[in-house]
């Protein structure tokens, strides 16, 4: 297990688009931050600091975690992944941990920097225990995309998969639904409806890690599900 870690880091370090797209939800979030500064900034205003991150975020996270094995299935080098670490479970594992440890990172600075720039603007602190509640949900709501994003990857053999099909879900299927059948028993069933619930500033702090405990519960069966396939499934 050591060893396909040590390979993932080292692949991960040197594919620029990883950055790119890890750079992209810090400015995106630091911009939506510095956007609101143009307004006038209250106290009320500083557990904003620990979601912003999340405005274009999931779907940058799903792209990371797609392409942690799109990669190995575009170029059909998975075979030979799987010569060089016998157990497969390894190097799934692995390649899911390095992303999990990246978006976790990732979620942690942002949160951090853009809290910290609406504390100054408004001239107080936000480093509060809404705030870290909501810090909390916003890092497991940005893992599970990335989650998300490679095991739909994995199971479709697709890495343009992985990114658009939890797009799609999220953004046209689920709106879909509930525009067609509007139900609050039905919403409370969509993972997406629940990662946006999870992490609203307006919900209560149990109700919202309820919705983040569903919305990663379906992370982890898609996972799951990929690590049964990618053990079985000839590379």
């Amino acid at each position: 297990m050591r060893r396909a870690l040590l390979f993932e880091v080292r692949r991960v370090t040197s594919v620029w688009s990883t950055w790119i797209l890890l750079g992209l939800i810090f400015l995106v979030g630091l911009a939506t931050t510095l956007n609101l500064l143009r307004g006038e900034v209250t106290a009320d205003d500083f557990p904003l600091g620990a979601v912003n991150h999340l405005t274009a975020g999931g779907v940058l996270a799903a792209a990371i975690g797609a392409s942690a094995i799109g990669a190995e299935l575009r170029w059909n080098t998975l075979r030979a992944l799987y010569t060089a670490f016998p157990r497969r479970t390894d190097i799934v594992l692995a390649k899911v941990g390095v992303v999990v440890a990246l978006l976790v990172a990732l979620s942690i600075v942002c949160t951090g920097v853009d809290t910290a720039v609406i504390s100054v603007a408004a001239g107080g602190t936000g480093f509060g225990g809404e705030w870290l509640g909501l810090g909390t949900r916003s890092a497991l709501v940005l893992v599970s995309w990335g989650v998300i994003g490679f095991s739909v990857a994995a199971l479709t053999r697709s890495q343009v998969a992985g990114f658009l099909v939890p797009v799609a879900v999220a953004y046209i299927v689920e709106i879909g639904l509930l525009s067609v059948f509007p139900s609050n028993t039905l919403a409370s069933l969509l993972p997406f409806i629940n990662a946006s619930e999870a992490t609203s500033v307006g919900t209560p702090a149990v109700e919202a890690f309820e919705h983040a405990a569903v919305f990663g519960g379906f992370a982890v069966a898609l996972l799951v599900a990929a690590v049964v396939v990618l053990r079985r499934r000839d590379a």
